[in-house]
């Protein structure tokens, strides 16, 4: 409300007139929300393609970028903090309760990995990567360093992280891609503090063009298409498949996009055991 509720007029030298204000009309201004669209116009340059060649050839490249670039957290024995340790540095000690090492796990996921992201003729054979395993043994992990590795390695990545709902999403996959950055120097020194926001991360070239991104999204997201990858993380809860089978089916035309969910087992009547079967 305004101060001042009358003008004053002075009729005379005895006399003053007082005049109720009329309030000006508020001009109301409806603004119709836009969702922020990123277009990926940047490059990588010829010589960024060649450092990234040997990180592009299939399984043996995954693990070669993993082991160059790449640190994990540790829990050691007793420790309440984890320490960061360079992936071709993985401690050989074993756990007393469960009688392997991080170094045991990562070297028996090394197999799955080489046949899961094999290539021919440049091209992924698979569109689709399934991690259904025991909770522990780091199947959300696995799912998010392939499409790290993706996002890196490869031109033009649109890279999307699914989930049942808004917080667990962002939450699990996009948190843990974002402590990886955040804690391996050379990821970090490439992308830069600056691209990494709350809900999306993006890859600059020296121009500042927008080259690749990776985004959280859910249900309440709407429909996106002509994407190059996604993760969906513990589909085994998902009550309705639309989501789901909307988020599969905009990478059917792309080129090596993939698809990779982590998720342990389902139902008989669940799409999870028909994406088995």
């Amino acid at each position: 409300m305004k101060d001042i509720l009358f003008k004053k007029f002075k009729i005379s030298d005895n006399e003053e007139l007082f005049v109720p204000n009329k309030p000006k009309k508020e001009k109301l201004i409806r603004r119709r929300k836009k969702v922020a669209e990123v277009k990926l116009d940047g490059k990588i340059s010829k010589d960024q393609n060649k450092s990234l060649k040997k990180y592009r050839e299939g399984g043996e490249g995954f693990i070669r970028w993993c082991e160059d670039h790449v640190h994990l957290a540790i829990y050691k024995e007793n420790a309440t903090v984890p320490t960061w340790i360079p992936m071709n540095e993985m401690p050989e000690d074993k756990h007393p309760e469960t009688g392997r090492s991080y170094k045991d796990m990562w070297e028996m996921q090394k197999p799955i990995l080489r046949k899961a992201l094999a290539m021919e003729n440049g091209r992924f054979k698979h569109r689709l990567i399934v991690l259904c395993w025991m909770r522990g043994d780091g199947k959300s992990l696995i799912a998010c360093l392939i499409q790290l590795w993706k996002f890196f390695c490869f031109p033009r990545q649109q890279i999307m992280l699914g989930a049942n709902s808004k917080d667990q999403v962002k939450f699990v996959h996009y948190d843990i891609m974002k402590d990886i950055i955040l804690n391996s120097p050379k990821l970090l020194k490439i992308i830069g503090v600056k691209n990494l926001q709350e809900k999306e991360m993006r890859l600059v070239d020296s121009k500042k063009r927008v080259i690749s991104i990776v985004r959280s999204i859910s249900s309440f997201s709407g429909i996106v298409s002509n994407i190059t990858g996604y993760t969906f993380s513990e589909i085994f809860d998902m009550k309705n498949p639309k989501f789901f089978v909307q988020l599969d089916g905009s990478i059917r035309n792309i080129p090596n996009a993939m698809g990779v969910i982590d998720s342990t087992v389902s139902e008989k009547t669940h799409i999870l055991w028909h994406l088995y079967q």
